[in-house]
């Protein structure tokens, strides 16, 4: 599944703080947050980008590229 359109899927969770309005937080986040249902039994690839830039100049602070091989079993309860 490829997500065409990702911004509908972020998240901003800034703290009632207010220190934050002066530019520090205990905890910030900030991101794209998507549930999947659950998988059906098999092999799947779960590949996904992140990077950080600058926003007033443009410098790239931080990228990763990563792909996630998840094997899902097929486990019955005893009865």
């Amino acid at each position: 599944m490829e997500l065409a359109n990702v911004r509908k899927y972020t998240a901003l969770d800034l703290p009632n703080d207010p220190f934050f309005e002066l530019g520090s937080s205990r905890a910030v986040s900030d991101g794209y947050w998507v549930i999947l249902e659950p998988l059906p039994p098999g092999k799947h690839d779960i590949h996904f980008k992140a990077s950080l830039t600058n926003p007033t100049t443009g410098i790239l602070f931080y990228s990763d590229d990563l792909k996630y091989t998840v094997n899902v079993a097929n486990i019955t309860s005893p009865n």
